[in-house]
């Protein structure tokens, strides 16, 4: 016979439990490094975002919500500006301006990277293709994400479709299906940016990303590479042989067709009459 349970008393309260302020502040400065770059990869390819409103930032979000974090978030955006003082050309005579804000304020760390690269600390209006919401000039995003590709180059290379590097644009009928089902597609989907080149919008994805997805679609990327060209070879063979055989048959018919043309004309030579003319 088992026992009867013990009634057990939950403490309900209309309070909201906030989970970050009980976490170390070694953590929360994790997560304030972590939702420092933004990105809005879809910018380019929904014309409607490039006017519309931007949302403030994650951390300036973030600092509004209480007291306790608005002071962790100056102290680390403080910590953030002194240890890259190389670059930012922080100056420790600032820390005694009253009510300096270290986060927000006009010297602060978002105002910062609005206006210079986070790499190299020059001012620059270009954003990195790949975190739009970091300005980065073009030689440090280029340092940063050495390994780019262009949707085109990535099709063409690795086979790779629409639906498969930007699935939420182009929609395949098998997807659609596992959704109703409840399932998840499980696709990689590949970090991507997008940027002009030459006044046109470029999609441009990690190479990375786009390599294993491409093993995921094709397994081993190698023996897929050699099954195609096998193939291709096959196909150019067959298409030489056609080509051969259709060209024989054109020969043949041109020349009975030449034959019979001059069959045709020395009947006519033939059957001419033949008539003189004499000078007076």
């Amino acid at each position: 016979m088992t026992p009867p349970l013990k009634p057990t008393l939950a403490k309900v309260t209309g309070e909201r439990q906030d989970r970050i302020n009980t976490l170390p502040v070694e953590l929360q400065r994790v997560i304030f490094g972590y939702l420092l770059p933004s990105h809005r990869p879809d910018q380019g390819l929904q014309p409607e975002l490039l006017i519309s409103k931007k949302p403030p930032h994650a951390l300036y979000q973030l600092a509004a919500t209480c007291r306790s974090l608005d002071q962790q978030l100056q102290s680390w955006a403080q910590h953030w500006l002194k240890s890259h003082a190389a670059i930012t050309k922080y100056k420790q005579s600032r820390d005694t301006q009253p009510g300096r804000r270290f986060l927000t304020g006009k010297h602060g760390l978002l105002f910062w990277i609005k206006r210079r690269c986070v790499f190299c600390g020059k001012q620059t209006h270009r954003s990195a293709i790949l975190a739009n919401g970091l300005r980065c000039c073009i030689v440090c995003d280029q340092e940063q994400w050495p390994d780019k590709i262009t949707k085109t180059k990535a099709k063409e290379e690795y086979n790779l479709r629409d639906h498969h590097l930007l699935p939420r644009y182009y929609h395949h009928p098998s997807y659609a299906k596992l959704a109703k089902l409840g399932i998840t597609s499980g696709i990689i989907e590949p970090r991507y940016g997008t940027c002009q080149v030459a006044n046109v919008m470029t999609t441009m994805f990690l190479l990375s990303d786009v390599q294993r997805l491409a093993e995921a679609i094709h397994g081993n990327f190698e023996m897929h590479l050699a099954r195609r060209k096998r193939e291709a070879k096959l196909d150019a063979q067959d298409r030489e042989e056609t080509g051969a055989g259709v060209e024989g048959a054109g020969t043949g018919l041109d020349a009975s067709m030449t034959q019979a043309e001059v069959t045709v004309d020395e009947l006519v030579v033939e059957n001419e009459p033949v008539s003189f003319h004499l000078g007076a």
